[in-house]
């Protein structure tokens, strides 16, 4: 789905939420781009059994709103990680 001109990149936020991105001079090509990569990752989801929830759908953002998403990330990323290191205190209190 992915092209040399239009790269569609994959970041993990916290298993099981992703967020994909794309840049393109043209709004509406890369939101297609997008879609299309959301229809073959869905494809391939449930053909193993697996359910894919879209709870954005894709649409052209500007600087502020990519830095906004770039704010959550980290924050999501962060309470994931403290999530993690709590599971594991309480593992070894046990």
């Amino acid at each position: 789905m992915s092209t040399e001109q239009m790269q569609v990149k994959v970041k993990l936020v916290a298993a099981p939420l992703y967020v994909l991105t794309t840049q393109a001079l043209d709004k509406q090509k890369g939101i297609e781009q997008l879609e299309s990569a959301i229809e073959k990752i869905t494809e391939v989801i449930t053909k193993y059994g697996g359910v894919c929830n879209i709870t954005m759908p894709p649409k052209a953002v500007t600087a502020t709103e990519d830095a906004e998403l770039q704010a959550l990330l980290e924050s999501k990323e962060l309470d994931n990680r403290s999530d993690s290191e709590d599971d594991e205190d309480e593992s070894d209190d046990e």
